[in-house]
């Protein structure tokens, strides 16, 4: 007959828990990495935006000056 219920146990014995942490150290990296990536990528954005509103600017400035010429 088979057993109805059964118990399954997943130890980490093989390196006495060392690859364990090793794989923690690798996923804290990793978030750190995609934080500054995503913190690159907002900068960026700031930056992009900065310089549209700039551009704006000028083509306000260059459109008085020239109606100011005529």
């Amino acid at each position: 007959n088979d057993p109805m219920y059964s118990l399954r146990a997943d130890l980490n014995l093989f390196r006495g828990g060392r690859d364990l942490l090793e794989e923690r150290a690798r996923e804290a990296q990793r978030d750190i990495m995609k934080i500054q990536a995503n913190r690159i990528v907002q900068d960026e954005l700031l930056e992009a935006r900065m310089l549209y509103w700039d551009l704006i600017y000028f083509r306000e400035i260059k459109k008085l000056y020239e109606e100011s010429l005529k």
